[in-house]
């Protein structure tokens, strides 16, 4: 059995984006309203940003020998047979954040997407290769332009 569980730079890095938004917003609500309410609405803000992408983007996989599953707060979300499953993986980098999706396709056409963007880039990759998921960088072609 191996876990990929999210990684903590990504976890604090989202507690101080929740932290420096809550306190823009507070700082610019300044400007129309009365500073302890504007102090108040920053840190509701900042408090329901964080909670919100940790408790919902805090997951982890734990694969086993003919199944893996993905685990947010010890109850299981989803559950997979590798055998009876496709699985296609995808990272989009922009500015330093990366975004890492599995797709999921069962024997019956189904297809699960999941946000993997909490373990951080180089766990997804050990990620994938442990699934057995070939190429997870799109291929770059290039075209030779005709005369």
């Amino acid at each position: 059995m191996k876990e990929f569980k999210s990684s903590a730079y990504i976890v604090v890095k989202n507690l101080i984006y929740g932290i420096i938004g809550g306190a823009v917003i507070a700082f610019i609500l300044n400007i129309w309203i009365n500073i302890w309410y504007a102090l108040g609405l920053g840190v509701l803000i900042a408090i329901w940003y964080v909670l919100t992408t940790l408790l919902k983007d805090m997951k982890k996989v734990v694969i086993y020998d003919d199944r893996f599953e993905i685990v947010r707060r010890g109850k299981v979300l989803h559950s997979f047979k590798r055998s009876e499953v496709a699985i296609r993986a995808s990272i989009r980098t922009k500015g330093g954040d990366s975004d890492c999706t599995l797709r999921i396709t069962s024997a019956d056409g189904r297809e699960e997407l999941i946000d993997c963007s909490m373990l951080g880039r180089n766990r997804f990759y050990r990620l994938i290769d442990e699934l057995g998921v070939l190429d997870p960088e799109p291929i770059e072609l290039k075209t030779k332009k005709k005369d």
